[in-house]
């Protein structure tokens, strides 16, 4: 149904002046004499000109967000509840936290939960939030979404988590990793390189530990099969050390580690651990820094100029940024700030 409501250009033509000069009259801004400014507004009176309220409320929204310094709302967003979040999962979403807030965007947090309608709410409620970027924190398994509710976000996935569709990522270099790792456990004179962790921490990372030792041990002559498990079962370590006899493992999760230490010290086993995430404060294990803190600000980053694109959906061509980590000696602080806020 058309609109014939009376417009600012209708006065703009009745007077002979331009549209913007009837604007600033209306909202008594500067720039127009008094004579023209009454003129506008009989003229307006007299074509029975009404203000369109719902721009109304759109420019008042777009003011008071520049004067707050907002540019836009990023919500991070994971399925992993808080009181199993990991180590790796805070520090990631609390440094893309952090870099978002130095760019002027408001960032929240929204976890999914099949109690509150899982995807499909989340969705609804990214929505009502105004959100207008997400970042797609690790899961708790791979998951595959739907391409069409996304239509409407800037996306960018900090994980492998999401098997489909295919949005751009920012992610940690594990092939490289992988490889610095070995590398740096063989200079510490290790050769039988143990791997224990579950079939969605190697998904997430891309198998990259698994085939990076079993090439390690190609190499070598030797074989020291990893042991991989789903997320919700707890493996014989210690038959599974018995055969494979390493002399250090690597530990996909560091949660596991005081249980595992235990479980291998009772069976009179004692051998080396590192992390192939490891927390850089840890003063006590070897492993992977996987930099965290840029990771977290090269999501951001990424994501903001998606925003200013007005880059929409699933995109026809991803890209992937893979950032290389750093190794963590064990009894030695890293060398870069990573403190929790």
């Amino acid at each position: 149904m058309p609109d014939n409501r009376p417009s600012l250009g209708d006065i703009a033509r009745a007077l002979g002046v331009s549209t913007m000069t009837v604007s600033r009259a209306l909202r008594g801004r500067s720039g127009v004499s008094a004579e023209l400014r009454d003129r506008i507004h009989r003229q307006a009176s007299a074509l029975g000109y009404h203000p369109d309220p719902t721009l109304q409320r759109l420019t008042q929204h777009l003011r008071s967000r520049r004067q707050s310094g907002i540019r836009a709302v990023v919500a991070a967003v994971t399925d992993i509840p808080t009181r199993i979040e990991p180590a790796y999962c805070t520090r990631l979403r609390t440094h893309a936290a952090g870099r978002a807030r130095e760019l002027g965007f408001a960032f929240s947090v929204l976890r999914v939960s099949p109690k509150s309608g899982g995807w499909s709410a989340a969705l609804r409620a990214l929505h009502a939030r105004g959100v207008e970027g997400v970042l797609l924190l690790p899961l708790v398994a791979p998951t595959t979404l739907e391409a069409a509710p996304w239509s409407a976000f800037s996306v960018i996935a900090a994980t492998s988590s999401v098997v489909a569709p295919a949005f751009h990522r920012v992610i940690p270099h594990h092939a490289l990793n992988a490889r610095l790792l070995i590398a740096r456990l063989s200079a510490l004179g290790h050769r039988r390189i143990g791997f224990i962790g579950t079939h969605t921490h190697s998904l997430r990372s891309l198998d990259a530990f698994p085939s990076a030792i079993a090439w390690h041990h190609a190499r070598l002559g030797l074989r020291c099969t990893p042991l991989l498990h789903p997320p919700a079962t707890q493996p014989d370590i210690v038959d599974w050390a018995r055969r494979e006899r390493p002399d250090v493992i690597v530990l996909g999760r560091e949660s596991d580690l005081p249980a595992y230490q235990t479980q291998l010290a009772s069976a009179g086993l004692s051998p080396a651990w590192a992390l192939a995430a490891v927390d850089p404060e840890n003063q006590t294990l070897f492993g992977m820094d996987e930099r965290h803190d840029l990771l977290g600000a090269a999501a951001i980053d990424t994501l903001a100029g998606m925003i200013a694109r007005t880059e929409r959906g699933v995109p026809a061509v991803p890209a992937m940024t893979l950032l290389p980590g750093d190794w963590h000696d064990a009894g030695r602080p890293s060398s870069h700030p990573d403190k929790l806020q």
